[in-house]
């Protein structure tokens, strides 16, 4: 099943701020996981190829349980394999679509 990065797209306020990671078997599944956290209209998308991150040091560890009252950090300095992070911060022709409904 494919992983797919979406952002904010240029018309937005804080343009290009990632709204998150997401597995889907299809755009339309994309796009209504995506609804659930913004409008679908504001957003792009790009597929991921094969790559991930990583923490190249200790991880706050994952509650088991209610959320805590504190915020935590789970992913302080993730390193990007190339793959990814050229995606994410690399120069280039845009591989990104516009999400929509």
């Amino acid at each position: 099943m494919p992983a797919y990065l979406v952002r904010l797209n240029s018309e937005m306020e804080n343009p290009h701020d990632v709204v998150g990671v997401f597995v889907a078997g299809s755009l339309e599944l994309l796009a209504e996981m995506v609804d659930e956290c913004c409008d679908v209209s504001d957003c792009e998308y790009v597929q991921l190829p094969a790559g991930g991150f990583y923490m190249p040091s200790k991880a706050a560890p994952a509650p088991f349980g209610p959320p805590p009252d504190d915020d935590v950090e789970f992913f302080p300095t993730p390193v990007f394999l190339p793959a990814w992070s050229d995606i994410f911060f690399g120069p280039g022709e845009s591989p990104w679509k516009a999400l929509s409904r």
